[in-house]
């Protein structure tokens, strides 16, 4: 039989084989089609002398590791197994080319190219070493590009074979990792090797993109393995004169035959391309004689005499590029939040830092990749550069505030600013100034941190009634421009722009504004109707003078975000979409019906009625919420509050003739009962200082269940309490971790939630009321949990679906498997903090929010925005 049937007779239940691709020294690949997912993957099947060295129960507990890797340039595991003695994996299929065919149709790729595939395997790298996995076989084979992408392949496989075929690999003659691309210590058989061998092998692949060959070239192994050992790469320039000194210096670096004399991370590298020239060891160094480079040099100087004694005068092509005003619009896809991230331009004005309340992204303008979420950053509201741009400050649930390195030199390390626990670390945003201090405008309040020491003041205050919506810090960091606005706005025309003096916190009001953003002699103001003005701007007397100029540009979304530079780079938002959206009621299967008459708006936390004849719904509309009442039969819509503050997260009562509400009426947010009959509202009882952002009932009123904030982190706890029997809440989960989004059964003995106790947010469920039985749900990242109203099925989304797992209770709780219903790209989720959808009594129906469009966001980058001041 041939290897081609075993493999069909192996997998064919779950794929169809469609083709050999090509074969290599550990596998043969196979095309096939995923006939569960419809979709077409590669299959990689194990050399059978390999397979029996190594074992398949060994190998496939070792490539696990691989499933762990989630990353834009990561090509990710899908699948893996052993059947009929033949050991597989299955990776998803890339449709393009490797970075060998290029090369080998190519030979030489351009250096824009090369040092862009290079920095997208570096981040991978990165995020790879950041979990412990060294990939051991970089090369050209194992980068697959599509499109200007590149994906790293077979990541793990080398650490599995290794890991799992141990003595045995010796009988089967094979080789770990490529001579021409193998580290000195890897040459040598050193048994542990790091990360820096994997950043040896990048530079060597990029040494061969830019050069056409690799660093080391031979007749056989040995002589290569020998010039790997004892030999120095010649200077990439030295081929190919046109290598920037820098990418020169940097790949060199990379090549050192000491692994301390490389770069300490793969992110390093990356910084290094496209930076000032590094110092390079002297196994590395540049050689001095027979430089090209001065040649180069003298023959520039010697045509530029030639010019200028012509009497011709050159204008440099950079003052000729300020003069022009030029625009790039990138698409980067629907966000995960319902307002648009934050945004901040480096101090070099060539990255921007963006978030998206979840992850955060940094992106280089002159890249076209996909921006990349740095790994392990967790949740993020905003961020600041340092000033040297080597760290992040960052704003977000679960971690408050924390520093981050963009150098890889130090895992992220939390800021615990004791003195103020009565502060939430969170809101109108952040900036890292020149005077080394964080300043955070939050809510009321804006602070100054010290991040060495972790000490902190507040440095102006408003009024209860009011909050800060964004800081610019000035150069000196003795004053700030803030925007303010009513707390309870609901006009963007009530933001304000005001300067904040940090030696008594007194405000002056200078401008009508939503957002201002400083740069050098101007301020820039977006207006309420998005609009974009330069302002003439004195740092002195703090003030302004002169005559605002229109900027060709207009931005959207509730609190335009902005960032601009001195020397000419202005970043902001552009959103379509909005997050709009309208009730449907969508089937196991995926149907989805109108409810009818439609009504389309911002929605937040749809809930249905016990008997499904009613809906009540948070309304979101420009800066507060509000909660709506909808009869289903006769679509009839009555609002129900109307106070000017926020009111929402509406839940049906037990009674069915009210609902509680969460509403920050008073200042902390609070749970209120409200009666539909006359719209009264009355607190449901203060049980807990910190905000309360959730509640559910139980056991027929028996219990309520609150969610709460840690005010100074935005950390959540779970706690309960019997109205009228307790005068204070008692923990129901309340760890060292997050917990958000309750959900209690129908029979009241279990409650469902949303925690990152495994390292990221995962559906759990614990014991009610005692919260002392635990169990994990979930196993890829999961939101948003449900019950069934049987209480036979726990529903949440995973992986892009809504999917319904069988629940047991007897002897134990037990949760099967989740089956797949359909998938959520077209609804408005909510995340991890709250469920946005509802299901029907009959448990065969549910109501979601359909987009009324797709949500999109798109960074848009003006250069030398200053031009239009000089036309205007």
């Amino acid at each position: 039989m041939s290897s081609t049937e075993r493999l069909r007779d192996a997998v064919g239940d779950r794929y169809r084989i469609t083709r050999e691709l090509g074969a290599g020294g550990m596998a043969t690949v196979y095309l096939a089609h995923d006939l569960k997912h419809d979709r077409e993957v590669a299959i990689k099947v194990v050399h059978q002398e390999l397979a029996a060295a190594l074992g398949g129960e060994r190998f496939l507990a070792e490539i696990k590791t691989t499933a762990r890797l989630q990353h834009p340039h990561i090509l990710p595991l899908l699948d893996s197994g052993e059947a009929g003695g033949t050991l597989y994996y299955v990776m998803p299929f890339v449709a393009g080319e490797s970075l060998r065919d290029r090369l080998d149709r190519e030979k030489q790729l351009p250096i824009e190219d090369a040092i862009s595939i290079a920095r997208e395997v570096a981040d991978a790298l990165g995020y790879a070493h950041g979990h412990g996995i060294v990939h051991r076989d970089i090369k050209p084979e194992n980068i697959l590009l599509q499109g200007t992408h590149a994906a790293v392949a077979d990541f793990g496989i080398a650490l599995a074979v290794q890991s799992a075929g141990g003595p045995r690999l010796t009988q089967t003659g094979l080789s770990l990792g490529t001579p021409n691309y193998m580290s000195p210590e890897q040459a040598m058989g050193d048994k542990t090797i790091d990360a820096r061998s994997d950043i040896y092998a990048l530079g060597a692949v990029t040494y061969e993109m830019l050069t056409g060959e690799p660093p080391f070239t031979g007749a056989n192994v040995q002589a290569i393995v020998a010039k790997v050992l004892s030999d120095r790469p010649r200077p990439p320039s030295m081929v190919r004169d046109t290598v920037p000194p820098e990418v020169d210096a940097a790949v060199l670096k990379c090549l050192a035959k000491l692994p301390a004399d490389r770069f300490p991370n793969a992110p390093a590298f990356a910084t290094a391309l496209t930076g000032p020239p590094v110092r390079t060891s002297r196994t590395g160094a540049i050689p001095r004689a027979g430089d090209a480079r001065p040649w180069r040099l003298a023959t520039v100087a010697l045509a530029l005499t030639t010019l200028v004694l012509a009497g011709v005068v050159l204008f440099p092509r950079g003052e000729r590029e300020r003069r022009t005003v030029t625009r790039a619009e990138l698409e980067i896809g629907r966000t995960t939040t319902l307002t648009p991230p934050t945004i901040e331009a480096s101090p070099d004005g060539r990255s921007v830092v963006y978030c998206n309340g979840l992850e955060i992204w940094i992106r280089r303008l002159e890249d076209m990749a996909a921006s990349v979420p740095r790994a392990g950053s967790g949740g993020c509201f905003s961020a600041s550069f340092s000033p040297d741009g080597r760290q992040l400050a960052v704003l977000g649930v679960p971690n408050g505030l924390r520093i981050v390195s963009l150098t890889g030199e130090a895992p992220p390390r939390p800021i615990v600013v004791s003195e103020l626990p009565d502060v939430p670390i969170y809101g109108g945003g952040i900036e890292w100034a020149a005077d080394g201090n964080v300043y955070i405008a939050s809510r009321n309040v804006l602070l100054r941190i010290a991040p060495d020491q972790g000490t902190s003041a507040v440095v102006a205050r408003v009024d209860s009634a009011n909050v800060f919506r964004s800081i610019d810090v000035m150069p000196e960091a003795k004053a700030s421009v803030v925007a303010i606005s009513p707390r309870a706005g609901t006009q963007l025309s009530e933001y304000r722009i005001a300067v904040v003096d940090h030696s008594n916190g007194s405000l002056e009001y200078i401008q009508q504004g939503v957002n201002a953003k400083l740069a050098g002699d101007h301020l820039i103001v977006a207006r309420d109707d998005g609009k974009l003005f330069a302002v003439p701007f004195d740092l002195g007397s703090r003030s302004l003078r002169g005559t605002p100029v229109v900027l060709g540009d207009s931005l959207t979304g509730e609190v335009p975000a902005l960032d601009v530079t001195v020397d000419g780079t202005l970043v902001y938002w552009r959103t379509g979409g909005a997050g709009y959206g309208h009730p449907v009621l969508v089937d196991r299967d995926g149907t989805a019906r109108e409810v009818t008459p439609r009504w389309s708006s911002v929605f937040l936390i749809p809930r249905i009625s016990a008997d499904g004849s009613r809906m009540v719904v948070e309304q979101f509309i420009t800066g507060a919420s509000d909660a709506w009442l909808r009869d289903l039969r006769t679509g009839v819509t009555q609002r129900l509050t109307s106070s000017g503050s926020t009111s929402g997260r509406p839940t049906w009562n037990p009674d069915g003739r009210s609902i509680s509400v969460i509403s920050d009426r008073e200042g902390t947010a609070q749970a209120y009962r409200l009666r539909l009959d006359d719209a009264s509202m009355q607190p449901l009882g203060s049980y807990e200082s910190r905000g309360v952002f959730h509640v559910e009932w139980a056991r027929g009123g028996e219990w309520l269940i609150l969610r709460t904030d840690d005010q100074a982190s935005g950390k959540g706890d779970i706690v309960t309490v019997r109205p009228g029997v307790d005068s204070v809440a008692r923990p129901l989960v309340a760890t060292e971790f997050s917990e958000y989004a309750p959900a209690i059964s129908p029979d009241g003995k279990y409650l469902a939630y949303v925690s990152n106790q495994s390292g990221r947010f995962e559906v759990w469920v614990c014991t009610f009321p005692d919260g002392q039985g635990r169990w994990q749900v979930s196993s890829t990242g999961a939101t948003e949990p449900l019950w069934s109203r049987s209480g036979k099925e726990l529903f949440y989304v995973t992986e892009g679906h809504l999917v319904s797992a069988a629940v047991t209770t007897s002897p134990s709780f037990q949760a099967s498997p989740p089956a797949r219903l359909f998938p959520i790209a077209s609804f408005v989720l909510y995340g991890v903090f709250n469920r946005n959808y509802d299901v029907m009594p009959d448990d065969r129906r549910f109501l979601m929010i359909r987009r009324d469009e797709e949500q999109t966001t798109r960074l848009m980058a003006v250069f030398n925005w200053r031009a239009q001041l000089e036309r205007k």
